[in-house]
């Protein structure tokens, strides 16, 4: 990166993560100290990235760390451990930030349609099963803004250094474990009329937090009515037909 890119990168980060302060307060139950995403897209070989933790992201960059990032591209669930690369490179910076050289910190990694998906999360606790559960959330919610925070405080999309390679999908079984043609979906239930406007401004481009405020609700609720529609449609997410049902109504006269 060139010197000016350099001198740059700090102020757009300090930017990113004031306003990332809100999605880590809602993980301080957990005693999560810092959040931070990257995406390596396999595609391009090219990683972007954003985060609470300003100073450390702006220090990767410079010694040429996320090089190395496809070594922590690793589904699912992965504690950093003493003697790894990585875990000596945070310590030589907590060294030079005069800070606590003990740390925890977790990667959370998630395959995309076209790269992986990465939360480092640094805590103060050992995290249980439960705890890394809910912070997948977290994965979705960090991707979202990144992609917003780059229209208007743009970092740079970096080129890898080391082939990220995409996952080989499984190879599907000869004969299916059970016969689909007996299972029934059961039928969702109707929308309620606070859940149906979030769903047409979401439609119409609003993120999470400009719904809230149009709402006057608090960024948490519009997050967890997103959740409990999926739940009415007994889907992960929001199924896809349900927008364009949503959508047909918004373009039409």
């Amino acid at each position: 990166m060139n010197i000016r890119l350099q001198r740059e990168l700090l102020p757009a980060l300090q930017q990113h993560a004031a306003i990332l302060q809100p999605i880590l307060a809602e993980f301080s139950h957990l005693n999560v100290s810092h959040l931070n995403y990257y995406y390596a897209d396999w595609h391009h070989q090219t990683v972007v990235f954003t985060g609470t933790e300003a100073d450390w992201l702006q220090y990767a960059v410079e010694l040429g760390w996320l090089d190395d990032l496809s070594s922590r591209l690793q589904p699912l669930i992965h504690l950093w451990v003493d003697e790894t690369d990585w875990y000596e490179a945070y310590q030589q910076y907590r060294q030079q930030q005069h800070l606590e050289p003990h740390f925890l910190k977790t990667d959370l990694c998630l395959e995309g349609q076209h790269g992986f998906h990465l939360l480092e999360v640094g805590h103060e606790q050992p995290l249980s099963l439960y705890e890394t559960n809910s912070l997948f959330d977290a994965i979705g919610v960090m991707k979202d803004e990144c992609r917003r925070l780059q229209s208007s405080y743009p970092l740079p999309s970096l080129p890898l250094q080391q082939l990220v390679v995409a996952p080989q999908p499984p190879v599907p079984p000869i004969t299916p474990f059970f016969d689909l043609s007996q299972i029934e979906e059961a039928d969702p239930i109707p929308l309620n009329t606070i859940e149906e406007k979030i769903i047409k401004l979401r439609l119409q481009g609003y993120a999470d937090d400009e719904i809230a405020q149009k709402l006057q609700l608090c960024l948490t609720d519009v997050r967890q009515l997103f959740v409990s529609i999926a739940d009415k449609h007994h889907y992960p997410y929001i199924p896809t037909w349900l927008y364009q049902r949503y959508l047909t109504q918004l373009i039409s006269p």
